[in-house]
């Protein structure tokens, strides 16, 4: 008797065993599932840009997704998401962002890549080709950063950033994508944050290659056009030659017979 007791124990432990790992496995599984339909949204918005000042709203989507993802913070909601392209040539980076209430501002800003406490720094780890950057300004540091943005004209209430902001950013090949807090990130909010820009990386990148393809076709259009102006200008040079070519042609028996009847 009290074998089957110990034995129905066991096998209880053993079923509850079973039932956690099988709970802790569906999580992870809703887990993946609302993450990946929250990186389709971002995949679809960016394939259906026609144009770069899209962006705005692209980076309105990213920070309602970190936000319905519950990957920032305690409330899950991030100060503010961005979208950022490098210039090399120019040495500028051009950036599209959200407002701190994730509302989207349909702005373009245009950021140095010797600004020393943010740029500069996302500059070069985008050279490098690192995956992903934290980076933590407060103190000095900070009030030279603001001024800075205020400077470019971009929005800025200090009273709200409490004295401390967190830039998390990850790269792709033609920028970075990011989003600002007032504190630290987990890493699994990073490695979050590097699979969207993984996969804006790929939809962005198609994005260039029709934007670049159009022109083409445009220029193609423009070529042809001209070329028939230019055709058309040369028939109207030519056409008084070939006009009195033909004349000559076709009055030169006439010319004959009229010199036969001088002669007689």
């Amino acid at each position: 008797m009290k074998e089957t007791v110990e034995s129905v124990k066991l096998q209880n432990k053993q079923l509850r065993q079973n039932l956690e790992e099988q709970s802790v496995a569906l999580a992870r599984m809703k887990r993946e599932l609302e993450i990946e339909a929250a990186l389709e949204k971002v995949r679809v918005r960016t394939m259906s840009m026609y144009k770069s000042d899209e962006l705005a709203k692209t980076a309105q989507i990213l920070f309602q997704e970190f936000k319905n993802l519950n990957a920032v913070s305690e409330n899950g909601i991030p100060d503010r998401a961005f979208i950022s392209i490098v210039n090399a040539e120019t040495g500028v980076i051009e950036f599209w962002i959200t407002a701190l209430d994730g509302s989207e501002i349909n702005q373009m800003f245009e950021g140095s890549i010797t600004e020393p406490v943010v740029f500069s720094k996302a500059y070069q780890a985008w050279r490098e080709q690192k995956k992903s950057l934290v980076i933590d300004v407060f103190g000095d540091d900070l009030t030279k950063y603001l001024n800075y943005l205020k400077s470019i004209g971009f929005p800025v209430n200090a009273d709200l950033y409490g004295g401390h902001r967190v830039n998390s950013v990850a790269f792709f090949s033609k920028g970075f994508i990011g989003i600002t807090s007032i504190q630290l990130l987990p890493l699994e909010t990073i490695q979050l944050l590097e699979r969207f820009a993984g996969v804006f990386d790929l939809t962005y990148t198609r994005f260039l290659d029709l934007q670049k393809a159009e022109a083409q076709a445009r220029e193609a259009q423009i070529e042809t056009g001209l070329e028939r102006v230019r055709y058309s200008a040369m028939a109207m040079q030519l056409w008084p030659l070939c006009l009195m070519k033909f004349l000559c042609w076709a009055l030169k028996p006439c010319v004959a017979v009229l010199l036969s009847f001088i002669r007689i």
